[in-house]
């Protein structure tokens, strides 16, 4: 079974996207990251262009475009690995457990069979009515009390689904999280059997980021319980960053042992590439 893991990243999420990178090396070692480029500049470009696992925008796409048309547009990334199963992470997402390794102990429950999701709940809109406005309901057609996921983070066996998200993006009102509203769109038109995924383990953002706890062994924990993906989004510092050559802002997290983390990450990554060039 061909098991790819990938995210996409531009100018902004550039620095980001080291630190998923650096987090995923360490977290993760067996497996490689694929990072496919949403619209980076040309220095960035050249930098992620000598790591091994990064993709160039198929020439087919056209230039300058929002990153959510690049991220649904995914499958013409990846095709060329012919992957049975996709899984994605946000640029803004990193791990902080062996994420892979529980990934695989999930795929390896599966049956073989096609549209099966392994996916989060939304943490703040659990349902479309709550996710997502009026006009992309009625668009989709979508009932509003129907369950509704994030795209952030998910694992995937579905050619119809990967297929069809460019599709239903460029025709879907540019309004809300319109990419996510058409991948939630996509994983019910295709009847895909969902494994659903916690929060607080797989996903952790917003409100709960703040109650996460880091360790002195950097063990990261919330509840108690080890979390395995943090997810930068709804609670974070805009930060600006100087290392080395690099500069640029970064999402830092509020709590000073994770920020530090992020930083390590990225001080680590800075380290291992600047040798490289």
């Amino acid at each position: 079974m061909n098991i790819v893991y990938v995210t996409g990243t531009d100018s902004k999420y550039f620095l980001h996207t080291g630190i998923l990178i650096q987090a995923f090396k360490k977290q993760c070692p067996v497996r490689t990251l694929y990072v496919c480029d949403f619209g980076l500049s040309d220095s960035q470009r050249t930098i992620l262009s000598k790591y091994q696992a990064f993709i160039p925008k198929p020439l087919k796409l056209p230039e300058h475009l929002h990153p959510w048309f690049y991220k649904s547009s995914i499958e013409q990334y990846v095709s060329f690995l012919s992957p049975d199963i996709v899984v994605w992470l946000d640029s803004d997402c990193f791990p902080t457990g062996p994420f892979s390794h529980e990934v695989e102990k999930i795929i390896s429950t599966w049956e073989i069979e096609n549209n099966r999701a392994a996916i989060c709940r939304g943490k703040v809109g659990k349902s479309w009515k709550l996710a997502s406005p009026p006009g992309n309901i009625r668009h989709f057609n979508m009932n509003p009390e129907y369950p509704y996921y994030n795209s952030g983070i998910w694992i995937l066996r579905s050619k119809e689904v990967l297929a069809g998200w460019k599709t239903a993006v460029e025709s879907a009102p540019q309004t809300g999280m319109f990419e996510q509203d058409a991948f939630n769109f996509l994983l019910h038109k295709y009847n895909t059997s969902i494994y659903l995924l916690e929060n607080d383990i797989w996903n952790v953002t917003h409100d709960s980021l703040d109650k996460v706890i880091c360790t002195e062994n950097n063990e990261i924990t919330l509840n108690g319980r080890s979390v395995l993906i943090l997810h930068v989004t709804g609670s974070y510092i805009n930060t600006k960053i100087s290392i080395g050559p690099f500069e640029g802002y970064i999402r830092a997290l509020k709590n000073p042992a994770l920020k530090n983390v992020q930083l390590a990450l990225l001080k680590e990554w800075i380290t291992s590439i600047t040798a490289a060039i």
